[in-house]
């Protein structure tokens, strides 16, 4: 079991970034201080950090950079080979099918607390990632980085034969979306249950043009030794992660998600009663961490955010936040922009 919060992720998925942060006008001193990270964490790309710390780098580096696309920036410059020992795992396949699904397959290595997935459907490929650790709210920009560092990995293998069809992200629509229609040149969806890549594939035999089986040996024996070891989750872990990629779609339903986590509708209620809990209060623990994330993103009208959080009416929503936070969801709102206000241009400030 993982606990909540300590995930972690090869400093590798960090090449570069002081020196795009100050690209982009931001200060990488600021940044790191903020989430309790130095340069020092980031000197050798095997190195370890919390990925926890490290999502809470990448929302930090959009604020102080004013820069609101700031992972969908930085994960479009990120070459396969500055992701460290998992991207060139895929250069050194000898095909493109084995390249993604070598890729897909080992990258909780690179980064537990995750969940990847691959699946072929006729010509249409999806490339899937999705963050399990419970203790991640904030995560968007991380989402936007790693899924164009996926596309960047897809179009080196598939060369001028690479046809982005569509992308989905799990989180809600950003104001600035319609870059991220631009960049990626393809349909792009929100509140998704995951965040993927859907590609046009014609020929998964089509060789890697560097492809080395050899070197692929030595790359999966080196990842394995360095890896962020692979993450076992409880059944709380588990079914929070289900309910939070439901909710917008509005299909928690226990037996819905007892059949994704595969297990019987009983079976479930029992083992969730005997660390006393219940499935109805889960689903509140969830809805609580995500409500202040949202109401948070001044662009999203509170009436969707009750929309995304799995409420049908808004008052139901308004009367769950009174009980939560002892105020209403628009004086929450309200305050949030005064504090807001008053730190313009800084990093954002976590609670430790």
């Amino acid at each position: 079991m993982t606990a909540t919060g300590s995930s972690q992720v090869l400093s590798a998925a960090a090449s570069g970034f002081e020196r795009f942060l100050t690209q982009r006008g931001g200060d990488p001193d600021t940044v790191l201080g903020s989430v309790g990270l130095s340069s020092r964490d980031f000197d050798q790309p095997t190195n370890v950090v919390s990925l926890l710390s490290y999502c809470r780098m990448l929302e930090s580096a959009a604020a102080n950079s004013r820069d609101l696309n700031f992972g969908l920036h930085y994960g479009r410059q990120f070459e396969p080979e500055m992701l460290g020992l998992i991207g060139f795992v895929a250069l050194a396949s000898p095909n493109v099918g084995a390249a993604l699904t070598n890729f897909i397959d080992l990258f909780p290595l690179h980064q537990n607390g995750t969940e990847t997935r691959i699946a072929v459907n006729g010509n249409l490929l999806r490339m899937e990632y999705r963050i399990l650790d419970a203790g991640i709210v904030h995560r968007r920009q991380d989402a936007e980085f790693t899924i164009s560092a996926f596309a960047n990995v897809a179009k080196r293998c598939l060369g001028n034969r690479f046809q982005l069809v569509q992308v989905d992200f799990e989180h809600p629509q950003p104001p600035s979306a319609n870059e991220h229609h631009q960049l990626f040149d393809a349909d792009v969806a929100f509140s998704q249950r995951t965040n993927a890549l859907v590609l046009r594939i014609e020929d998964l035999a089509t060789p890697i043009p560097d492809g080395n089986v050899q070197l692929l040996d030595v790359l999966r024996s080196s990842l394995q030794s360095v890896s962020c070891k692979q993450s076992h989750y409880d059944l709380v872990t588990r079914v929070r992660a289900e309910v939070r990629s439901r909710l917008a779609n509005q299909v928690i339903n226990l037996d819905r998600v007892a059949d994704a986590l595969g297990v019987t509708r009983w079976n479930l209620q029992r083992q969730l009663a005997n660390k006393g809990l219940t499935y109805s209060t889960l689903i509140d623990d969830v809805r609580r961490d995500l409500a202040a994330d949202y109401i948070g993103q001044r662009h999203i009208p509170l009436s969707e955010v009750a929309f995304l959080l799995g409420y049908s009416e808004q008052s139901a929503f308004s009367r769950a936040f009174r009980n939560w936070h002892a105020v209403s969801p628009q004086a929450f709102r309200r305050d949030l922009l005064k504090r807001e206000s008053r730190s313009r241009g800084g990093a954002i400030q976590f609670d430790r």
